[in-house]
């Protein structure tokens, strides 16, 4: 597969030219909105996909690997020497999950001092707040979707739980909880998100995957207004 990404990319990027290529998303959930986005690049510039979906670390290691594109990643310090990475797709907020009857004050990442957070495993928070989860002894790192977190927080397993979303609005993030957990009643998502960055599309730097990020990049410049109405959708 790999051997044949890298012989369209290098037989030309013209879009006449079909380029397929392998990208690792997220096993989380149903994963319909990333589907969805790599849908409309590909429309964008006759990109095909191979999208294999695993848990966030792997997916993560396969990029630093080389052996696929990663869906989702931010270009923080740690990984920007590491990996090269797409244009922006759309940004991603980091979002606080507390019990609703004893909420703690979370305005700021330094409010996370002394509480017992629940977090992502090999996901990236930013910087103060990947550092600030690094320094803690009350940190437990988890894979799963916002609903186990959400059920955590319930147990008493954590005080916090932190998750990231495209979406824009604590209030839009409570409805899609609630759906997919009817007894997610006893929790809160705090009004305002702890940090926000873009979202890209990454894989290692100088690998001959690499080459295929300029055709990518036209694509989400082409796609720009259709990813938006997607993202503006999910609110």
């Amino acid at each position: 597969m790999l051997l044949a990404a890298a012989a369209g990319i290098a037989a030309g990027s013209a879009a006449a030219t079909p380029l397929r290529l392998p990208i690792a998303i997220s096993d989380v959930g149903t994963q319909r909105f990333p589907r969805r986005v790599l849908a409309l690049v590909a429309e964008g510039e006759g990109i095909e996909w191979d999208i294999l979906p695993v848990p966030w670390p792997r997916m993560v290691a396969m990029a630093q690997r080389g052996e696929a594109l990663a869906f989702g990643l931010s270009p923080t310090p740690r990984r920007q020497p590491l990996f090269a990475f797409s244009d922006a797709l759309y940004d991603s907020r980091v979002w606080a999950l507390s019990h609703r009857q004893q909420p703690p004050l979370l305005d700021h990442p330094d409010h996370l001092r002394g509480l017992a957070v629940c977090a992502g495993r090999g996901v990236s928070y930013g910087e103060s707040i990947d550092t600030l989860l690094a320094e803690s002894t009350q940190t437990s790192l988890v894979l799963g979707d916002v609903a186990l977190r959400a059920r955590l927080v319930m147990a008493q397993r954590c005080d916090v739980a932190l998750f990231s979303s495209y979406v824009a609005s604590s209030e839009a993030l409570e409805r899609k909880l609630r759906q997919r957990l009817p007894s997610a009643g006893g929790v809160v998502v705090h009004r305002q998100p702890l940090a926000t960055w873009s979202t890209h599309i990454a894989v290692r730097r100088g690998h001959p995957l690499a080459q295929g990020l300029d055709r990518i990049n036209r694509a989400i410049r082409r796609q720009h207004r259709a990813i938006q109405a997607l993202v503006d959708a999910g609110r």
